[in-house]
C-alpha cells in the first residue's frame, strides 16, 4: 500500500520530505538521522600497531614453548610465529573482519612457532568460534592489536 502524500520520497531520511513553507528559516535543512555506519572492513583510524592478517584454529596441545596452558583465561588462547612483534604472555584483540557484524574477543599469547608468518595467528578453538565463525570456515580474515 503506497502512502498519500504531498511530499517526496527520501531514501536518506526513511520518509517523505512534506513541503514546507519557503520563508521558514528550517526550509532549506532537512533533518536526516545519523546512525552509525557498520564496520565492513579497514579501519584508517585505526591503532598504528595493528596487524591485518589471517587466523585458523588449533584444539593447542600440551606442551607449549611459553609454558602457558591452552586452557589459560579459558582457552582464550593463541600461537604467534617467533619472528612476529608479538611475545609469550602478551594480550592480543583479535577482531574479525570477515564477517558483519564485526566480532572481537581478547587473547593470550601461548604459544610461538618455527616458521610462522608474523600476520598469521592460530586462535583456540573456542577463540575462534567466540569471533562468531564456524571452525569448518577454516581460516578468517582478521586485525590483530596488541594490547599490552
Amino acid at each position: 500500500m503506497i502512502r498519500p502524500t504531498s511530499g517526496y520520497y527520501c531514501p536518506y531520511c526513511h520518509g517523505y520530505l512534506e513541503p514546507r513553507n519557503m520563508y521558514d528559516n528550517h526550509y532549506y535543512h532537512q533533518y536526516v538521522p545519523q546512525y552509525t555506519a557498520p564496520y565492513y572492513g579497514w579501519d584508517w583510524n585505526r591503532n598504528p600497531d595493528t596487524i591485518l592478517g589471517k587466523a585458523t584454529w588449533t584444539w593447542g596441545g600440551t606442551p607449549t614453548k611459553c609454558e602457558i596452558g591452552w586452557s589459560y583465561d579459558h582457552n582464550m588462547t593463541a600461537a604467534v610465529g617467533e619472528n612476529s612483534p608479538f611475545k609469550c604472555g602478551q594480550r592480543l584483540r583479535i577482531r574479525n573482519v570477515s564477517f558483519v557484524p564485526n566480532q572481537d574477543v581478547i587473547v593470550t599469547v601461548v604459544d610461538q612457532v618455527k616458521k610462522y608468518p608474523a600476520n598469521r595467528i592460530n586462535l583456540h578453538r573456542k577463540a575462534f568460534e567466540a569471533l562468531g565463525a564456524s571452525p569448518s570456515v577454516g581460516v578468517l580474515n582478521v586485525e590483530i592489536t596488541p594490547l599490552d
